[in-house]
């Protein structure tokens, strides 16, 4: 067996590895894409629910209807604070998921130019008008 076929287990692990990692990466985007999507939503909302209050507002409201207000409202904005944390922390495990990608890609090309080479060297040794210039 030839140094460039042992090493096709290799190359087939390593492309293996890299397209699982780009499956992750895609995994990672679309998580983000949702919890941004979730954030807006939550801002809209809370947009939203600040104008429609201050519509209301003009009609006259008792003290309790503001005390309710402003406790929904601070609650609107814990919710809004967390969201933005999982937002970022979906973002930290997407450049996490890219940079395992970009290092699986990067052993898969190393594994692919070493076959490649060896291939070329065994072509070069298998081929006796080479051998007869040398």
């Amino acid at each position: 067996m030839k140094r460039s076929e042992r090493l096709d287990i290799v190359q087939q692990a390593a492309a293996r590895t890299e397209k699982e990692r780009a499956e992750r990466v895609a995994l990672a985007e679309k998580h983000l894409a949702e919890m941004e999507q979730k954030l807006a939503a939550l801002e809209k909302y809370r947009a939203e629910y600040e104008a429609g209050f201050a519509a209301r507002a003009g009609a006259g409201f008792g003290a309790v209807a503001v005390r309710d207000f402003q406790t929904f409202l601070a609650r609107l904005g814990e919710a809004v604070i967390q969201q933005k944390e999982v937002v970022a922390s979906a973002q930290k495990a997407l450049e996490s998921e890219r940079d395992h990608w970009r290092e699986a890609a990067q052993r898969t090309h190393v594994v692919e130019n070493l076959v490649e080479r060896w291939q070329g060297e065994e072509t070069r040794a298998g081929n006796p008008r080479d051998q007869n210039i040398t």
